[in-house]
């Protein structure tokens, strides 16, 4: 198994695959890179006009600037560049050195990381 992370590892390193935000793994050139503000629409994320894939550990919202990677009509975040300025109300934790606010608000469930 520490080897196979090795491997991991060493092929992020040369750029021979990459990993987004989320922690999906994605080849360095599949699809257009776009940068652009995250809109909503109902409870889909939208950049510009596609829809944004959303997985797990996907905490996305309306205002946040990012990077993507356009591939078959969908767009895959591979990069936060700065996070919305809308106010969320919630209740502030730590989980470990990070900080963020398990949000209660009815336009947007989850966390929203400090950092």
């Amino acid at each position: 198994m520490r080897e196979l992370r090795l491997v991991l590892k060493g092929l992020l390193r040369n750029g021979e695959i990459e990993q987004d935000h989320a922690g999906y793994y994605h080849l360095p050139h599949a699809g257009e890179v776009v940068e652009g503000v995250v809109t909503q629409q109902g409870k889909t994320l939208l950049l510009g006009e596609v829809e944004i894939e959303r997985g797990k550990r996907n905490r996305l919202r309306a205002g946040d600037v990012v990077r993507a990677r356009v591939h078959q009509g969908r767009a895959q975040v591979t990069d936060v560049l700065s996070q919305s300025d809308r106010i969320v109300v919630g209740e502030l934790n730590w989980l470990g050195r990070y900080p963020y606010v398990e949000a209660l608000g009815s336009d947007y469930r989850g966390r929203v990381s400090l950092l």
